[in-house]
């Protein structure tokens, strides 16, 4: 019998720069690795629609808000 799926992580709120350099909140839905490199899976906005796309670790930041515990 196949061992079953961890459950995934929660989603984290946190601040990703978007195509124009600007900060806005997002939902980080994971974390995976190319080469050397870690990319994070988000959920946010890029264009005025909603979207998920994959962006360099450096393009990722905790929020610092009260609406869900991160800090």
């Amino acid at each position: 019998m196949p061992t079953p799926d961890p459950p995934p992580a929660p989603a984290r709120h946190v601040l990703a720069q978007d195509s124009t350099g600007t900060w806005v909140p997002a939902l980080l839905l994971g974390w995976h690795r190319h080469g050397t490199t870690w990319w994070g899976r988000v959920a946010m906005l890029e264009h005025g629609e909603a979207a998920v796309v994959d962006l360099v670790d450096g393009r990722l930041k905790p929020a610092t808000c009260d609406c869900c515990g991160t800090r």
